[in-house]
């Protein structure tokens, strides 16, 4: 995801890039079906191996896929794999009207990474002057849905879901590690064992050579007993934000709000509860087949991800989401292209 220029600090960051290749998908009941996912933050698609796109609603279904008011993918009532596809999901495209206005989102991100840029530049300009590493406050914000909770299945090791403390791990641990072949002894910090964890923190680090310093914590609430985020609870169902025009990006606005309300963090720079940069993470993982769920969100310090994710970012296989998301769209907060 990250091409780097280590000795003058430029990074060149592309759009999050996807293919899931021809895999096998399953739905809730465990049927299977074979279908592709790619694309990335501002186009997706969802076909299956004879053409029909399909798309996967917020209630964790694949359906075949219609046009929405907007002339956007949207589910239909039919199941992948269970139901006869319709004829009007054989690969379906988009309306022109919303491809231009999705062009136009692109213009309009691409500028607005130009006057991040120009953010990040006078921030380093001033840490410049005083001969210390320029220091970022991020700050992590954990939202769950009406109707889609946080990740609680029976056979986690630690019935409940996540803790606080992986969440932190994963942003603001020190020394944490890549190990292909964890050796006796040495158990993997990823709450699932994966080989791959953090840090978010080292990571800046290392590619800065100490000239950034990223600091930051969870900021929702703990429960002391469990050691459990208290997640805060969205307005509405899943579904409802994967219906709008602006999607996610009306639930991260939504989060950043609830979360100041809350007095968890300040909108105001200079406050001591304030965040250069706000990552809000929603539960469970993205919905294949949906553009605008994953990345920054416009106009606001802030982008989005879920807490769970695979290798292929829309892979069937899930787990505890690694620091490559949070990478790219940090970045893209800070005008790096």
């Amino acid at each position: 995801m990250l091409s780097v220029f280590v000795l003058t600090f430029v990074i060149e960051i592309s759009p999050a890039q996807f293919d899931t290749g021809m895999i096998e998908l399953k739905q809730p009941d465990e049927t299977a079906f074979t279908g592709r996912i790619w694309g990335d933050e501002f186009f997706s698609w969802a076909e299956t191996e004879d053409g029909y796109r399909f798309i996967q609603s917020g209630d964790g279904w694949y359906y075949y896929a219609t046009l929405d008011q907007y002339g956007e993918f949207t589910p239909t009532n039919y199941k992948v794999g269970i139901d006869t596809p319709p004829p009007s999901s054989y690969q379906l495209e988009r309306t022109q009207a919303r491809i231009d206005e999705i062009n136009q989102m692109i213009e309009e991100f691409l500028e607005e990474v130009e006057l991040n840029g120009q953010w990040f530049a006078q921030r380093q300009a001033e840490a410049d002057t005083h001969n210390a590493p320029l220091k970022l406050k991020v700050g992590v914000i954990l939202i769950e849905f009406q109707d889609v909770k946080h990740f609680d299945p029976n056979e986690f090791p630690r019935l409940g879901g996540y803790l606080t403390s992986d969440f932190d791990s994963l942003m603001f641990s020190e020394n944490h590690w890549y190990e292909p072949n964890p050796r006796p002894g040495f158990p993997s910090p990823h709450p699932e064992n994966e080989p791959v964890f953090g840090s978010f923190t080292d990571y800046w680090d290392q590619l800065s050579r100490g000239k950034l310093v990223v600091e930051g914590k969870v900021v929702n609430s703990t429960d002391e007993g469990t050691g459990m985020p208290k997640w805060l609870t969205a307005n509405y169902s899943i579904q409802y934000y994967l219906n709008q025009y602006a999607r996610f990006t009306i639930l991260a606005n939504e989060a950043v709000d609830k979360a100041a309300a809350d007095g968890l963090i300040s909108l105001t720079p200079g406050n001591p509860n304030y965040y250069d940069i706000l990552a809000v993470v929603y539960a469970q993982s993205p919905s294949a087949g949906y553009t605008g769920t994953l990345g920054a969100i416009p106009n606001r310090n802030c982008y989005v991800c879920g807490e769970r994710m695979s290798s292929s970012i829309f892979g069937p296989d899930k787990s505890f989401t690694h620091i490559g998301i949070h990478l790219n769209s940090f970045g893209v907060k800070m005008g790096f292209l």
